[in-house]
């Protein structure tokens, strides 16, 4: 694996200055190429390298070759390294970029100090429910997408989850399916829903996988569907927690969309994939025209189900991370999987008949291939909505995602029958 320099702009707990080594250039360590939101190989180099216990904040940017990496770290650490003190001024352009009042707002992790009140919060309420605290909070992933962190307990390892303003219903949604499905998601045992705060206890350490054989595969969708079910009877508590409803208009007006601002694509796909797009938009319309007439009632629909979003706990799936939920037509989770193959035969003697009694087998089939014919739009559609909402100097984390499914529309396949890297 190829490596990669990581500049670090290690800033005091003020925030006004940053660390440097003795000729002002500021500190730098190599890691193995990976993607940059995982904390921990960037953890260990700094403490290897420069003895310090940092914390990451947030990362500025990325190449090929080069990642800028802003980190916290208490005053009074610096003395155990050979770095010092320097005016944050001193560092140019990335003063602007680190004081982006946009990103402070929506990801408050990526500022000075947050962290000590994320960790004074944990250990109080850690207490509160008569819990022991073995240790600090470890950062586990810090991006614009999520902050996540674990601490060890007596009571085992307990997670925090942080989500930023553009994903604001994680929080009360995660807190609704421990409440009402308590064996198929991580059980929240603390939250704090004006900050998007969470703790929940640890949820089974494999994730679903290649190695998983179909008839496993197949119990699981069939606990998928018998959630989602159930979940068509509880729309108005989930629009009240503040989950939007997606489905069906979400399509249609991506579809308007792309005709009529086609420079929104530029730099994103090549003219080549935005031909295929366009060749295959009316197509797309009847799909969707047809869909609005659904035998299917909306549900809960996960908005992001992939491989690394499904773990294993005895014989039960416990699906996690619901920042892009919606209520929508169930069928796009199943159809907009990541991650693993899942045959079609198992889909339809699982997942399907669990919904026998909105149709027959080959209703139900029409309408799953129909969903699934959209799935790569639906998801595309909606990662431009989130666009809107996303702070722009941290927009460039989420763009290759909506670039990936651009590429995938004219192939009008489910995502999880589809080769993508």
């Amino acid at each position: 694996m190829k490596s990669i320099s990581c500049r670090l702009i290690i800033l005091d707990e003020t925030g006004s200055a940053c660390a440097k080594d003795i000729s002002g250039n500021l500190p730098e360590v190599f890691l193995s190429r990976e993607h940059h939101s995982w904390s921990k190989p960037i953890i260990k180099a700094v403490k290897e390298k420069y003895g310090l216990d940092i914390k990451i904040l947030r990362t500025l940017s990325e190449t090929q070759s080069t990642r800028t990496q802003s980190c916290e770290l208490p005053t009074e650490s610096l003395s155990t390294s050979d770095l010092i003190w320097d005016t944050l001024d001193s560092e140019g352009g990335n003063v602007d970029s680190l004081q982006d009042a946009n990103v402070a707002t929506s990801t408050p992790w990526t500022q000075p100090g947050w962290n000590s009140e994320a960790e004074s919060w944990v250990s109080q309420a850690l207490f509160e429910l008569d819990i022991s605290q073995i240790g600090r909070l470890i950062q586990h992933r810090v991006w614009s997408v999520s902050y996540v962190a674990y601490t060890e307990t007596n009571a085992g390892r307990i997670w925090f989850k942080a989500s930023p303003t553009h994903f604001a219903t994680e929080t009360a949604v995660s807190h609704w399916m421990s409440s009402k499905f308590p064996k198929s998601s991580p059980r929240v045992i603390a939250w704090n829903q004006t900050r998007n705060w969470m703790l929940m206890k640890s949820f089974g350490a494999r994730q679903w996988d290649e190695s998983i054989k179909q008839k496993a595969v197949g119990s699981y969708l069939k606990i998928l569907a018998q959630l989602q079910q159930r979940s068509t009877l509880y729309t108005g508590e989930l629009t009240n927690i503040g989950l939007p409803t997606k489905y069906p208009s979400l399509i249609t007006k991506f579809i308007d969309f792309v005709g009529k601002n086609p420079a929104e694509f530029q730099g994103m796909v090549s003219t080549k994939i935005m031909n295929q797009i366009s060749s295959v938009m009316t197509e797309l319309e009847k799909e969707a025209d047809a869909l609005q007439s659904s035998i299917i009632p909306v549900g809960l629909e996960h908005g992001d189900l992939d491989a690394g979003n499904v773990f294993i706990q005895g014989n039960n799936p416990i699906f996690t991370d619901w920042s892009d939920s919606s209520i929508s037509h169930p069928f796009y989770t199943l159809a907009s999987f990541w991650g693993t193959k899942i045959n079609l035969d198992v889909i339809t003697s699982y997942y399907l008949d669990e919904w026998s009694d909105y149709g027959s087998p080959k209703q139900l089939l029409n309408e799953y291939k129909s969903v699934g014919r959209t799935a790569a739009t639906f998801r595309s559609a909606s990662y431009l909505k989130l666009k809107g909402k996303y702070p722009s100097a941290s927009w460039w984390e989420l763009e290759p995602y909506l670039i990936q499914l651009l590429r995938l529309i004219p192939s009008m396949s489910p995502l999880y029958q589809i080769k993508h890297s």
